[in-house]
């Protein structure tokens, strides 16, 4: 994720209880713990769907049992913005703030650089290399080596007109 990279790694990284609301007894146990982001394990803090939403399918994704892109949530090739025709991928993106302008910019960042490392061939590139040429090379490396940290690409899906 560039935002564990770009957010300060491991000192970002926070142990969340996937469902708070379990009894002492069992909330933390192995199952029920995740690694999350600062920016999800405070938006999410301690909320969890009451159960009429839970039986109409409003519920948090479990990254651990479920793919979350590309099956509840999809990207936006123009905006970057996420979206989801599930009741479960509508409030995962509503209480994780996952369009929060900070992740609006990591999605265009992680296109920007997928578009530059994978474009015309700069690599074969032959003649002497000028300053120009070591710089086009660097940053395309340098672009490769931030896409280590980026979620692969999302599975296109057309964006509904109107989302409800």
């Amino acid at each position: 994720m560039l935002h564990f990279h770009d957010g300060g790694g491991e000192t970002a990284m926070h142990i969340d209880h996937f469902n708070p609301h379990l009894p002492k007894h069992v909330r933390n146990n192995y199952e029920n713990l995740f690694l999350a982001s600062c920016h999800c394990n405070i938006n999410k803090n301690d909320y969890w769907p009451e159960k009429e939403d839970l039986d109409r399918g409003v519920r948090y994704l479990n990254p651990c049992e479920e793919q979350d892109y590309g099956n509840h949530i999809w990207e936006d090739p123009k905006t970057f913005e996420v979206w989801s025709h599930t009741p479960a991928g509508k409030y995962h993106i509503r209480m994780m703030k996952l369009n929060s302008p900070t992740l609006i910019r990591e999605r265009r960042l992680r296109h920007e650089l997928r578009s530059v490392s994978e474009g015309p061939g700069i690599f074969e590139y032959t003649g002497p290399k000028g300053e120009t040429e070591k710089k086009i090379i660097a940053g395309i490396k340098y672009a490769k080596d931030r896409l280590k940290y980026a979620i692969p690409p999302i599975a296109k899906s057309p964006k509904p007109d109107k989302i409800t």
